[in-house]
């Protein structure tokens, strides 16, 4: 009774005081000027009230195939109900669901580990996370995207747990939520589809039962499949969402291209675009850019290596710019990346904070953080592979593949806003670390 009673405080104190932090940055950033909108929320909103009062998805003329409609859809339910006060209704109510990840990752580290003082550092780690707080500060799909990804895991993690038991029922219930949420995932991030098929792999691995597997398959199927044959039978497009397509040239070739030409990122990126205009469909476009963008990639693929990886670096960088930018301090400005890439990593930071000494030297402490969580972050997997054993250590090479897809797909244009969906699971992991650490320096006999 008093461990469950002492488990209720924890679960309040993590939710509370995250919400208390979420809400107070949302109303600062609601009011002190813009910073909650970016151009990717100005076409979500486009699309969601084309939903609600058009009944269309995109236009009539074209269209949407780029951008799965999953956040869309969430944005027009709060116009409907919420009319002209939709949008900070939207970020109060992302406040309350990245509160819960905190919850999540409390309970998720639990689960993994079953050390308490793992869990609770853990989910002190996500309350605080500076990367976290701004983006539900956003009118974005990664704070509701994250959540999702987090229960997802927290639902894959009990099933393994359970793999065991001879409860049938609950394996097949555990597999079929499993999968519907792999499928919502992928309606609000196209950029899950792989994932999704990655944890069918997953739970076969672990069952090693066919029929667990080609149910998972089914289900994902049955709810994936209706958006493929809708984007094939209106443009002609056979795929879940063009964003491959598209960004492999707009993006990844572009940075290559600009590279190659010596020019800015943001001039080879106006080039592209116009040559993208020619074509009048977005179907059009994402074939297109697909065959451009692969083609270009395989004339230097050295080189493109060296930006993709060079790029990729940038996802893990601190937000803290984003967090000065709800204050009215100007940082992050134009064309970061292009410097980034034609002068260097230092004159690029430079450029970001707007040559404002103090403004870097305000960031420090949590540049410093964030450096520190990253090396005991890298130390508790090398521990948790080379030490555990073959059946423990699998499940930490799962959690491991989840965060380096995120880390290594963006490549050349990567910003930290691609770490966001998997901070929980990086938060997990460095908590362990540092519990593992300081048990060894005070010399507890404890089992991790």
């Amino acid at each position: 009774m008093d461990e469950k009673k002492s488990n209720n405080q924890v679960y309040l104190c993590i939710f509370f005081t995250a919400l208390v932090i979420r809400v107070t940055i949302v109303l600062l950033a609601y009011n002190l000027g813009d910073s909650y909108l970016s151009p990717d929320s100005y076409d979500y909103i486009r699309l969601a009230k084309g939903l609600l009062f058009k009944h269309i998805y995109g236009t009539a003329i074209h269209p949407e195939i780029f951008r799965v409609p999953g956040y869309p859809v969430i944005i027009s339910f709060f116009i409907l109900i919420f009319k002209n006060g939709f949008l900070i209704s939207l970020l109060i109510f992302q406040a309350f669901i990245d509160s819960l990840t905190c919850l999540l990752v409390y309970k998720l580290s639990n689960l993994i580990f079953k050390y308490d003082k793992i869990s609770i550092l853990a989910g002190i780690f996500q309350v605080i996370s500076i990367l976290s707080i701004v983006y539900c500060s956003k009118i974005l799909s990664e704070t509701i995207f994250t959540f999702m990804i987090i229960f997802t895991l927290f639902i894959l993690q009990r099933l393994i747990n359970k793999l065991k038991c001879n409860r049938e029922n609950i394996r097949y219930i555990s597999v079929i939520i499993l999968s519907l949420f792999s499928a919502v995932l992928c309606y609000l991030r196209a950029i899950f589809l792989p994932l999704s098929i990655f944890l069918i792999i997953v739970i076969f691995i672990y069952n090693k039962k066919i029929i667990l597997s080609l149910i998972a398959i089914i289900v994902l199927f049955c709810c994936l499949g209706g958006w493929y044959i809708r984007n094939y039978e209106i443009v002609n497009y056979f795929g879940f969402s063009s964003v491959p397509s598209i960004n492999i040239y707009r993006y990844n070739a572009c940075a290559l291209e600009a590279e190659k030409n010596k020019i800015a990122y943001d001039t080879q990126q106006k080039i592209i675009d116009d040559k993208l205009s020619n074509y009048s469909s977005q179907a059009q476009k994402a074939r297109f850019s697909k065959e451009k963008g692969f083609q270009i990639i395989k004339e230097n693929p050295i080189l493109y290596l060296y930006l993709h990886f060079k790029g990729d670096i940038k996802v893990l960088f601190p937000s803290i710019g984003e967090l000065y930018k709800i204050f009215g301090y100007e940082v992050g400005s134009r064309g970061t990346l292009s410097v980034v890439n034609t002068k260097g990593l230092f004159a690029g930071i430079k450029h970001y904070f707007s040559d404002n000494f103090f403004l870097l030297l305000y960031a420090l402490p949590l540049i410093i953080f964030i450096l520190l969580k990253y090396l005991v972050f890298l130390f508790a997997f090398i521990y948790l592979i080379f030490k555990k054993s073959n059946t423990e250590r699998l499940i930490h090479i799962i959690y491991l593949i989840i965060i380096l897809y995120f880390i290594l797909v963006p490549g050349p244009v990567a910003t930290p806003r691609f770490r966001v969906p998997v901070e929980p699971l990086i938060n997990i992991y460095a908590a362990f670390g540092f519990v593992m650490i300081f048990s060894n320096l005070f010399k507890r006999k404890e089992k991790l």
